[in-house]
């Protein structure tokens, strides 16, 4: 993991296709096939728009309904700097049946594109129709990268992960009669969405029991997915670095959203992942998809490694084009529903990656005070925790101990001396243990010290 980053890619020849990318991309704009035509909708006597409320920082300004199953919402968010629109797909039958409640599948366009995307070319209408899915289709923005950007360390929008994961989400449960649970939650996309699809997951796995990629990045420190990030961003007035920094500058950001790098997150979702095989010789849709194809070999290797199951499928010849991607979404509905039918539970052992200060994974929640960025690792075991990393960290367990309880924690550090503490119990019966991991090192990917923590004490478990 402290290898110099790009070290598995150093062939000249190499460089000089991913020069040719970065001056076509920059000329051409839109990768091939990723935005749909401009075209609109038929107006035809539709129902009534259903009543949306404003809910999870979204303010609803518009809803427009074309026939039975389709609408669209035009919202504002202080995530984003204007407003953006979702495009929704209705089971059949929804209105008719006014009880009953729905998985959902978010379905995500790819650069270039819009929320419109999925229904003008990846005949997502006819796809969707025979499966009891809500189909919620979101704006990313045409070059966003699913992700809240850095903007040189200033923050602020557009934040993406922000709209679609902590606002989007909460906004659809509230006024949709969805199953608002990971159980009933799947996500899919394709290009810079099948990216988004896979990082989303990897970043929440407690959100989502399914991630579907198409043609997507899934290896971001390939400095072709480099470019392609970094080009992506003036699709939507950015500059290159201004989402994830500039990579050979600080690895980690990248690093933090790689589905590669993530991949450990993922053992507890149901992951498929899409592409053929493009060619460096040919057009721009198959330059791009060659380099997709190389990101879902070493995605794919990783998930081998890490003994994770997983749908892989590669076409063959073929370029980055909607047929594909057509294609795909028909393979994986039928898929996804029947995980929907039988859900797994949501597990009780799990490891979850992170480079955020703060986060939180089927109800943990990890925060650490370090003096630079790294991946941290939280592995949950029977009767305890591993946590790797580095600085101070709070480790804050799920609900449900006893308020009355008395939990005892033993901290034994990178195998020195075991401490002992009294776990504070918040009012959510939640346990809260002090973890001193220890000092970082410059050039850390991942924190250098390792934390074996128990927890004893009658209703403590």
């Amino acid at each position: 993991m402290n290898a110099p980053p790009g070290d598995d890619v150093r062939r000249g020849s190499v460089r000089r296709v991913v020069l040719a990318l970065s001056i076509v991309l920059a000329v051409l704009g839109p990768l091939v096939g990723a935005s749909a035509a401009q075209a609109r909708p038929v107006t035809i006597q539709a129902p009534a728009p259903p009543i949306l409320r404003d809910a999870a920082g979204l303010h609803v300004t518009s809803v427009t309904r074309t026939d039975d199953r389709l609408f669209d919402v035009t919202v504002t968010t202080s995530a984003l700097s204007a407003p953006t629109s979702v495009r929704v797909l209705l089971p059949v039958g929804y209105d008719a049946a006014p009880t009953k409640r729905y998985p959902v599948l978010y379905l995500l366009n790819g650069r270039g594109g819009s929320q419109l995307d999925w229904t003008l070319a990846g005949d997502a209408t006819a796809t969707t129709a025979p499966y009891q899915v809500i189909t919620v289709m979101p704006s990313g923005g045409r070059g966003g990268f699913y992700a809240n950007w850095l903007n040189f360390g200033k923050g602020g929008p557009p934040k993406w992960e922000t709209y679609h994961i902590d606002q989007l989400i909460p906004f659809i449960d509230a006024n949709l009669r969805t199953i608002p649970k990971r159980q009933g939650r799947a996500i899919a996309g394709l290009s810079m969405g099948g990216f988004g699809a896979m990082s989303y997951a990897a970043r929440h796995p407690d959100l989502f029991v399914s991630a579907s990629s198409f043609s997507g990045a899934l290896d971001v420190s390939h400095p072709a997915a480099q470019v392609v990030v970094d080009v992506s961003t003036a699709e939507d007035g950015g500059t290159p670095g201004q989402a994830f920094g500039i990579f050979a500058d600080d690895p980690i950001p990248w690093f933090g959203h790689d589905p590669l790098k993530l991949a450990e997150n993922l053992r507890s979702v149901r992951v498929a992942s899409y592409v053929n095989q493009g060619a460096l010789g040919g057009d721009l849709g198959n330059i791009i998809e060659y380099w997709a194809h190389e990101n879902w070999v070493s995605f794919n290797a990783r998930l081998t490694q890490l003994g994770i199951s997983k749908v892989a499928v590669d076409y063959g010849p073929g370029t980055h084009a909607w047929p594909n991607w057509q294609r795909a979404l028909r393979e994986e509905m039928p898929q996804i529903t029947a995980l929907f039918a039988n859900p797994p539970a949501d597990p009780s052992i799990f490891w979850y990656r992170t480079t955020d200060q703060y986060a939180t994974d089927y109800g943990w929640t990890v925060g650490i005070i370090r003096t630079r960025q790294e991946l941290a690792e939280l592995i949950v075991l029977p009767g305890g925790f591993a946590l790797t990393g580095s600085g101070v960290a709070e480790v804050v367990t799920r609900g449900g101990h006893p308020r009355d309880a008395v939990c005892t924690a033993a901290v034994r550090v990178d195998g020195g001396t075991t401490t002992t503490q009294r776990a504070v119990i918040d009012a959510n019966g939640r346990l809260h243990i002090a973890v001193p991991l220890g000092a970082s090192a410059p050039g850390d990917i991942i924190g250098r010290h390792t934390a074996q923590v128990k927890i004893t004490g009658s209703g403590c478990q």
